[in-house]
């Protein structure tokens, strides 16, 4: 066996930890937090803000999700409470909605998550390959009973650049 070659999957082990070197630990984005996973290329999304939840209204409550690399998502988690942290089962309405904005005349969004007539105190989605975007804003979308809490966490993949 010759020294200094090194098989396929060593290989891709190295390129592995490789990739994950100039990762960042986290990345603050207004109320959310990017935050890395050990040594991975693999961060946990969420509000850093007490009560780490979006308050709601009644109506639409949009919050904006800034990722400034390319991802690919992974899973999302939503968890539904009342003011008290009871859970609840109100109706909910979650959209997850990239603005794309690069298609001039045309501006139009892409829909990655709309759920409507959510019945669960727990919503759970899991994406993976296909699921990759360019660095870009999210808007999350939400709409419940008036004082209810949403906790959001959200698992993404940092890409390659």
């Amino acid at each position: 066996m010759e020294r200094g070659r090194v098989g396929p999957e060593t290989r891709a082990i190295i390129e592995a930890i490789h990739g994950t070197e100039n990762c960042a630990d986290n990345y603050q984005s207004g109320l959310w937090m990017m935050e890395r996973i050990g040594k991975t290329n693999l961060y946990k999304v969420y509000i850093t803000v007490d009560p780490h939840a979006i308050v709601m209204t009644g109506a639409n409550v949009m919050t904006q999700l800034h990722i400034p690399f390319p991802h690919r998502w992974l899973r999302t988690h939503f968890y539904h409470t009342d003011a008290a942290y009871a859970v609840s089962i109100d109706y909910l309405r979650i959209t997850l909605r990239r603005e794309l904005n690069t298609m001039f005349p045309v501006q139009f969004a892409d829909d990655l998550f709309c759920e409507f007539e959510i019945n669960a105190v727990m919503v759970i989605e899991k994406f993976g390959e296909g699921f990759e975007y360019e660095a870009g804003t999210y808007n999350v979308i939400l709409n419940t009973t008036a004082t209810n809490l949403i906790f959001p966490l959200f698992y993404i993949q940092k890409l390659e650049t």
